[in-house]
């Protein structure tokens, strides 16, 4: 996950993107989610889930997400 967590707080979260809008998809959730303002959640097509992040409870949305892999 070095090179992951290296493309995220480098490129994605760096100056680069300040005050820019990035969407993202990615199944590194636990990485990517101390970063997200937003966040929509799929299965089969469809949205499962949709909130703010900071109204999340990370510990039911990771393993939630994951079991989508």
């Amino acid at each position: 996950m070095g090179t992951a967590r290296h493309v995220y707080e480098k490129c994605l979260t760096g100056p680069l993107m300040k005050n820019r809008t990035v969407i993202l998809c990615t199944h590194h959730v636990s990485l990517c989610l101390p970063g997200a303002d937003y966040i929509v959640r799929l299965a089969s097509g469809r949205i499962t889930f949709q909130g703010q992040a900071n109204e999340v409870n990370k510990d039911e949305i990771i393993p939630a997400l994951d079991d989508t892999l």
